[in-house]
């Protein structure tokens, strides 16, 4: 992103340089050659693009200086610009293909264990109905509304109760995915994607403390707070993840944007039954 960032920068400087050139050059054959603003800019423009060869001569002196500095200044300048357009459009479409392949990525991770994350996150925190409500997504929803829920998911405030369930339900779901946690890390892909290696950096942490604990039952309450602290931590990673993942499949899938509507853990009653 920051290498297409600098290309479309350096792209509008080089866009800039072209127009300043063939300003310029028009200003300098309308007083060199005495010609009318339309028949400079003619001249100019036909004089950069097709390196001299034009079907107009300059007939002063002046003017062919004038036309030998404008045809190296507008090769220059116009390689250039094409040359950036032509890397901006390269890396964009590796861009594309990166993010699609994240996405792959991040479709398995809700299909092995983001899913059932979500499932206790809605099990273990209070929301009152109208809080749930917002979460109720369908296919009429577009970019905004994601963006709108994702920035309110952000603010909601996540006071988990009964932690010891979800802590014993948890030390039972997550160390069976623990061998995927560590290949998703090890994918250049995820890497590169600092919002979702840190949801995966947060998780396997949280695997981590579950694991050196002998057993997730009659925890004291210190630990169980520390725990709870974790998870959260988890959560609060997991959501906007989940969001931006659903935003991408209403987009590009709609097929499997479809299945996450009727699944939705955040429903009363999610089923992927198709009943009307």
């Amino acid at each position: 992103m920051k290498t297409n960032n600098s290309a479309a920068y350096q792209l509008r400087i080089y866009l800039f340089l072209v127009v300043a050139v063939i300003c310029l050059s028009t200003l300098c054959f309308m007083l060199t050659e005495h010609l009318s603003f339309s028949e400079a800019l003619y001249f100019s423009v036909v004089t950069m693009s097709s390196v001299g060869y034009g079907d107009i001569l300059p007939q002063t002196t002046l003017g062919r200086l004038f036309a030998m500095v404008f045809i190296v200044l507008g090769a220059v300048t116009f390689l250039s610009f094409v040359g950036r357009a032509t890397e901006l459009m390269l890396n964009r479409r590796e861009d594309e293909s990166k993010r699609r392949k994240l996405h792959m990525l991040v479709g398995v991770f809700f299909d092995e264990i983001g899913h059932t994350l979500l499932r206790q996150l809605v099990d273990h925190l209070p929301l009152s109905d109208s809080d749930r409500g917002r979460f109720e997504f369908d296919g009429t929803w577009k970019r905004r509304d994601f963006r709108t829920l994702s920035a309110f998911a952000t603010t909601l405030p996540l006071v988990l109760e009964r932690p010891e369930d979800l802590v014993r339900s948890s030390s039972e779901a997550i160390p069976a995915v623990k061998p995927l946690l560590i290949r998703l890390l090890e994918n250049p892909a995820v890497l590169e994607h600092s919002a979702f290696s840190e949801l995966l950096l947060a998780l396997f942490h949280f695997e981590q403390e579950l694991g050196f604990r002998a057993h997730c039952t009659a925890l004291p309450e210190s630990d169980l707070n520390h725990l709870s602290l974790d998870a959260v931590r988890v959560y609060r990673l997991l959501l906007p993840q989940w969001l931006d993942y659903l935003e991408h499949l209403q987009q590009d899938y709609p097929y499997l944007y479809s299945l996450q509507v009727r699944v939705n853990p955040f429903r009363t009653a999610p089923s992927a039954l198709i009943t009307s």
